[in-house]
């Protein structure tokens, strides 16, 4: 017997695979063992928990503009603002807050003299 599947219900497949492929493609990357068999059980953990929902991920989530931070700050070099403006689509304010934040931080971390980290209250 033959059953007609919908467009939608190939594309939720498709999407499922592609969660597989890309999920094994990451974990070669990261020398994971049986990493096929590692993206399946993830995908089928994440499909036991989320099955029948629509999920929708966020174009940028807080998770990429952590990265994002840390990525700008350690590329910064007090000379190149506008390019690093410009490649990370970001604004001027935006820079200048991350680094305000990343200064107020290490302001609060002193280093005493037997190299123990030492927090100012």
């Amino acid at each position: 017997m033959e059953y007609h599947v919908s467009e939608q219900a190939k594309r939720r497949n498709g999407f499922f695979e592609d969660l597989i492929d890309g999920l094994t493609r990451h974990l070669i990357a990261n020398n994971i063992n049986e990493p096929e068999k590692a993206a399946e059980e993830i995908a089928l953990k994440l499909h036991e928990e989320w099955r029948g929902q629509n999920l929708n991920f966020p174009a940028k989530p807080r998770l990429y503009f952590e990265r994002l931070k840390e990525q700008v700050i350690s590329e910064y070099t007090g000379y190149n603002k506008t390019e690093l403006l410009r490649r990370h689509n970001i604004s001027e304010s935006t820079l200048y807050k991350w680094m305000n934040q990343k200064l107020k931080e290490a302001k609060k971390r002193e280093i005493d003299q037997n190299g123990q980290v030492m927090f100012k209250l």
